[in-house]
């Protein structure tokens, strides 16, 4: 039976909104919940987002802001790990256990016993060794009624944003971790008096029995505020009686995270996912990152209003990988990439050989997300998958050389498409250009160059940087010139044909180069 209080930190009493909130704190003003973090000598950014434990699925996809930053990072953090709350502490096993009902006084005794049962106390008290768990426990179990009841009428899926976010970074291959370890959790309240949580606790109790539309009116402020991105709103609002529990639940939990935080960026580019009233304040983990050196930017995006992949319905037929697929290029047309993305990997996930599903994916994490770790591996399963498929070579090479730096790789790339298809034409070019441009081996530059015409004779490019290669690197001016000409030749042809401006720009480009040259023509 895990610790209470880990369950308690997944779904904070201040950190959750539903209840209370940071009231005397004073955040930042901008209205958003994604930060990046630089400086203080981070070689790459990382980013601090707040969550919400509790909302509508529809309502907590991932903008495209949020998911571009997560795709730049290497590990997410969120509260706890989601793994170490499965195990618990053997010194909080050995705990001697303690009664509640022989701690506060009979008459609040009285008031929980009503409230939940004698049985349901019995069972709960029997698995904890702390009376302060148990009330924890008792707190999340009101708040969870009350939360499912007022979600019920409104959405037909209820989630947290972690959950959102542990599923993007499992489908990306991202590192998981939490920032706190069993023993945090296990002393979050123990300097904290029971009877002041039990006064809590019996508050919440009375408010819930006796005005259920002002619990319902607390839900709809904070989830408003949190779809708003307000963090100044729900920093300030909330309740005089709950500022015994805004120290052990934020202040000192928000400092103790920091200089676990500088750790982690430190070794890795890192997502950390905190419940947002841990962002503002002066005792916030924003200013006090800024108190440390770091720069905090805000990034401001707009959240989307779907779910990520496309999910059936009950109704409906189970989706196949084919259905995924073909969802996601819609989004894809419709500018939603990282919809676009998920539904590329959930294609994957039930057809691992799903080769055009790992291109398009490649594609839009290089190009839309500036994801290139991810694009590069990509790209490596579906040649793995499919290793005669000469454009795969093609985008890998592209990626080697212009993302990377990494030339003798993506000639290694050129050169495995030559092998498979001797006349692939482009392959050549390509292989040429990089030799010249980037390898400096200009003879043989010269031999692709002059395979790639061979294949290709009306080539005007070819014609171009060849005669570019002879005049300027291999001091064959005649030979230059002569491969210029013919060029503008082809391309005074291709602007007839197809009286474009574009053509004739061309013509107008290899007409300026020969005049430079102090040909006349």
């Amino acid at each position: 039976m895990r610790n209470i209080v880990s369950v308690l930190l997944l779904v904070p009493i201040i950190v959750n909104v539903a209840f209370y909130k940071d009231c005397f704190a004073k955040p930042p003003t901008a209205k958003t919940l994604l930060w990046e973090i630089s400086g203080n000598g981070l070689g790459q950014p990382s980013y601090i987002f707040g969550t919400i434990h509790e909302g509508c699925a529809k309502q907590l996809a991932l903008s495209l802001e949020q998911g571009a930053a997560l795709a730049r990072t290497r590990q997410l953090y969120t509260e706890t790990s989601y793994a170490s709350i499965k195990s618990v502490d053997k010194s909080l096993k050995e705990k001697k256990q303690r009664l509640l009902k022989d701690l506060i006084k009979p008459t609040q005794y009285k008031i929980i016993e009503d409230f939940f049962g004698k049985s349901y106390l019995d069972f709960e008290q029997s698995q904890k060794g702390d009376p302060k768990d148990l009330i924890a426990s008792l707190q999340i179990a009101i708040r969870k009624e009350a939360t499912y009841k007022f979600f019920g009428r409104r959405c037909t899926e209820i989630t947290s944003k972690e959950r959102v976010l542990i599923a993007a970074a499992n489908r990306h291959g991202i590192r998981l971790d939490g920032i706190e370890t069993n023993n945090d959790r296990s002393n979050v309240l123990q300097d904290t008096s029971l009877q002041a949580i039990v006064d809590q606790l019996i508050s919440m109790i009375d408010e819930y029995l006796t005005t259920p539309d002002s619990v319902d009116e607390k839900l709809a402020e904070s989830q408003r505020s949190y779809i708003e991105q307000d963090i100044y709103a729900m920093s300030t609002s909330g309740d005089a009686a709950n500022d015994i529990l805004q120290k052990p639940l934020v202040e000192e939990r928000n400092r103790l995270w920091i200089s676990r935080m500088q750790n982690a960026m430190k070794q890795n580019p890192t997502f950390f996912a905190f419940g947002a009233a841990h962002l503002g304040g002066n005792t916030g983990v924003i200013a006090l990152l800024e108190s440390k050196g770091y720069r905090l930017r805000p990034i401001f995006d707009k959240p989307v209003v779907n779910p990520l992949a496309a999910q059936p319905q009950s109704s409906q037929r189970v989706l196949k990988a084919s259905d995924y697929f073909d969802i996601g290029k819609k989004k894809e047309e419709e500018r939603e990439y990282l919809e676009a993305i998920d539904n590329y990997s959930q294609a994957i996930i039930l057809n691992p050989q799903y080769v055009e599903a790992y291109k398009r994916r490649a594609d839009l994490r290089l190009n839309n997300i500036n994801d290139t770790q991810g694009a590069m591996k990509d790209l490596n399963q579906a040649i793995a998958i499919t290793p005669k498929d000469t454009n795969l070579y093609y985008s890998r090479a592209r990626l080697k050389q212009g993302k990377l730096k990494d030339f003798k790789s993506a000639l290694a790339d050129l050169n495995k498409i030559i092998e498979i298809n001797p006349q692939a034409s482009t392959a050549y070019f390509n292989r040429g250009m990089l030799k010249k441009q980037r390898l400096n081996d200009l003879q043989s530059a010269l031999l692709d160059f002059n395979n790639h015409l061979l294949l290709e004779p009306q080539s005007v490019d070819g014609y171009v940087e060849r005669g570019l290669l002879k005049y300027i690197q291999l001091a064959d001016k005649n030979g230059g010139i002569a491969d210029l000409r013919r060029a503008i030749y082809l391309a005074r042809i291709n602007a007839v044909k197809s009286s474009s401006y574009e053509s004739q720009q061309e013509v107008d480009k290899i007409q300026t180069i020969l005049q430079t040259m102090g040909d006349k023509l």
